[in-house]
């Protein structure tokens, strides 16, 4: 009988053990940062050439699936210009 206590209070001892450990020195601790909650994050200029980018990406989508035989659909989103590319987005 006293075999089976000092088991049983071996097994909770070691089942409580890693509840009671120090947190690792690595672990980051978060803290909240006031900040207005209408702040908006300043838009960057968008260069000319981004722009271009994308619409000869356009021309370059079609020029590729008339060279392929099928029904090709791509769109493309630039989230820096705004702008965008598609080539049957909305077929299905």
């Amino acid at each position: 009988m006293l075999l089976a206590r000092v088991l049983l209070s071996c097994l909770v001892v070691a089942a409580i053990f890693p509840w009671y450990r120090e947190r690792p020195a690595e672990t980051a601790m978060l803290m909240a940062v006031d900040r207005p909650a209408s702040a908006e994050p300043p838009e960057p200029p968008v260069p000319p050439a981004r722009v271009r980018a994308v619409e000869e990406f356009d021309e370059e989508l079609r020029a590729i699936s008339e060279a392929h035989t099928g029904t090709h659909g791509v769109a493309v989103f630039d989230l820096y210009s705004g702008e965008s590319a598609s080539l049957n987005a909305d077929a299905s």
